[in-house]
């Protein structure tokens, strides 16, 4: 009966116990995450060398500072600790292996042990703790050292401290960063069950977490392996021939656990590590008001991966093409290394706030001027286009058309092209694939209206296209893709084996400006750069890229140094203005909105037409009902 009061005071609504809400709860936060996308969180200057984090500037500058800083009290901390000595240590000299056989796989086994000459390290620490101005010894009446239990807690309080400044070090400097209970886990030595996570690899320190929130679903992990620079493994290696032997062994030591990070009630967890990373990153970097947390400090470092070290992904993909790896190709090196799926970082992790703050800049130092016009030449055969092409072409009130299709039959490796809308930048890639249908011309688009109004027309144009899908049969010269579905390994594979086998002609990238205007709702659209992997000639096309965002576009897409034809994009036969709805304080955006355009369908002939964008699907059918329209919506593939 008591119980039943309690319940009846506190209902879970009809629900069999607490727990069974909990999981509704949870299900429904799920749901709405995966609605509406993760608030973004992140935005880089033109330069890419500051970004912004939830609103507070971030210099890259002071990142490396910081790191710098923290590296050098941390070796200041640990000098302390073996009483301002610093012996030398040559790591390439130390024999350690990651195989799991022969010795290397009893416990207690590490890299510091009597082989490696690292036996004499408790000693050599006990002669400089007798010899230091601050005794932690002293002799009794007969003469016998004694150590002293006041000078031995200021000691281990010492060591604690310079752990907490070793695991910011182990957290910043090595690579995608983990989290704290991954650095938590680490273990100095073999336990009977479990493996080590300190090795040295050919003069390196490495260490290796198997951390994985998923292991109990999916009775899997796999290990992450982060390599340390030298300056942090002498002082981890420092630290556990001669420190870390003599703190246990004195009296006032409580600890007797084989982890690195570790306190009496045991390893290191949010609670204990959070506060050190907030410290170090509130005093050398600057971050208000508390610091950056373990969970912020991944997206800073997430964020600047994906923005600066692009090539070195490249490269490890390379790698894993070449010795056969059996990995998925869609992994990416450093979603690894931070242990989490590519999906999960596109959905949660650096989400990028956008681009529209950067529109209306004016030109700087780091916005590129216009491309200069360039010289008008002709195509000399248009004879080898189609006759419908190459008639459209001739229709045209401009040389744009024709200047632009030079232009790109003449890059060999990758371009950038500028037209205004409808200026006939479809013409590029229809006529590319009428010069030889013996090879294909991909195009890639990011909209689902666009994929059928490209197919449609091209074959009104008398070309064969097709959509691409995984074991679709070939025989068509013009390849149309998604954009969602371009940075596939399937696409990625199926390009790259008509690129070797001299089957593929061109790649065009239609609406190319999506790469930078729509990432932080479309996740992986931010990998298109992966595009210029494929061994074929490369063209960006768009009417929406302003030269303010000319070079955020460029590092996007790894288009640095290849060249643009860009031509004025404004349209003549489109007026421009600004109606102020906030001076009729009766007035909202949408009733003015339908007011507007209720006052232009009176005035407009038959042939003239207006177009209302709206906001939300709401608005859009309350506006088409209003005015007696058709409400036209395009979902993104």
């Amino acid at each position: 009966m008591h119980l039943k009061s309690i319940r009846g005071a506190w209902p879970t609504e009809a629900s069999g116990s607490p727990t069974s809400k909990i999981l509704r709860q949870l299900a429904y936060g799920k749901a709405v995450i995966k609605t509406e996308g993760t608030a973004a969180v992140v935005n880089w200057s033109s330069d890419g060398q500051t970004l912004w984090f939830d609103g507070q500037q971030i210099a890259l500058q002071a990142f490396r500072a910081c790191i710098q800083a923290t590296v050098a009290e941390t070796g200041q901390a640990l000098a302390e600790l073996m009483f301002d000595d610093r012996p030398t240590i040559d790591l390439g000299a130390i024999q350690d292996s990651l195989s799991w056989e022969g010795k290397y796989n009893a416990a207690g086994c590490s890299f510091v042990n009597a082989s490696n000459g690292f036996d004499q390290g408790f000693r050599y620490q006990l002669r400089r703790a007798i010899a230091a101005p601050d005794r932690l010894l002293s002799p009794d009446a007969d003469g016998v050292l004694q150590y002293l239990e006041r000078p031995c807690l200021v000691f281990l309080r010492r060591e604690r401290r310079f752990l907490d400044r070793l695991m910011c070090c182990f957290h910043l400097c090595g690579g995608q960063p983990a989290r704290a209970p991954e650095l938590g886990s680490l273990k100095v030595c073999n336990t009977p069950y479990t493996a080590r996570g300190l090795y040295i690899v050919a003069g390196e320190v490495v260490f290796i977490t198997s951390y994985d929130k998923n292991m109990a679903r999916r009775d899997d992990v796999e290990s992450v392996l982060r390599f340390l620079p030298p300056a942090v493994g002498i002082l981890l290696v420092r630290y556990l021939v001669f420190v870390r032997p003599f703190a246990r062994a004195l009296p006032a030591n409580k600890r007797h656990d084989h982890y690195l990070f570790a306190t009496t009630r045991g390893p290191f967890t949010d609670r204990q590590a959070t506060p050190a990373l907030k410290s170090v990153t509130k005093r050398f970097l600057g971050y208000a008001p508390d610091g950056l947390g373990f969970a912020a400090y991944r997206h800073v470092a997430i964020a600047i991966a994906r923005r600066h070290c692009r090539k070195e992904y490249q490269d490890w993909h390379d790698c894993a093409l070449d010795d056969g790896s059996s990995r998925d190709k869609e992994d990416n090196i450093f979603d690894c290394q931070a242990g989490h799926s590519r999906r999960t970082a596109e959905q949660h992790y650096a989400v990028q706030a956008g681009f529209l703050h950067r529109i209306q800049q004016p030109q700087g130092p780091h916005c590129p001027d216009p491309q200069p016009a360039v010289k008008r030449a002709r195509l000399t055969s248009p004879s080898a286009l189609t006759s419908t092409v190459a008639d459209e072409m001739q229709q045209a009130k401009s040389g744009e058309q024709q200047d632009a299709m030079q232009f790109v039959l003449q890059t060999q490796d990758a371009s950038i092209v500028v037209l205004r809308t409808a200026g006939g930048k479809s013409l590029l890639f229809l006529g590319t694939a009428t010069l030889q249908a013996d090879r294909i011309t991909i195009v890639i688009v990011p909209y689902l209206a666009l994929r059928t109004d490209l197919l449609m027309r091209a074959k009104t144009h008398g070309i064969h296209a097709q959509q691409w899908s995984a074991g679709a049969a070939g025989g068509a010269s013009l390849m149309v893709v998604s954009a969602d579905v371009a940075v596939t390994a399937a696409f990625q594979h199926y390009a790259t084996d008509l690129a070797l086998h001299g089957r593929l002609r061109h790649i065009f990238f239609d609406e190319c400006h999506v790469a930078i205007t729509e990432t932080s709702f479309r996740g992986a659209l931010q990998w298109l750069w992966l595009l210029r992997n494929i061994p074929a000639p490369f063209t960006c096309l768009t009417a929406t890229l302003p030269p303010a965002l000319e070079m955020q576009f460029r590092e996007q897409l790894l288009l640095n140094d290849v060249p643009i034809f860009r031509r004025s994009t404004e349209r003549p036969s489109i007026g421009y203005g600004v109606v102020d709805y906030r001076r009729d304080p009766g007035q909202t955006l949408l009733s003015c909105t339908l007011d507007y355009a209720r006052v232009k369908q009176a005035i407009w002939t038959s042939h003239q037409r207006g177009i209302v964008y709206v906001r939300s699907m709401a608005d859009g059918e309350r506006v088409a009902a209003a005015l007696g329209c058709s409400f036209y919506t395009a979902r993104a593939v």
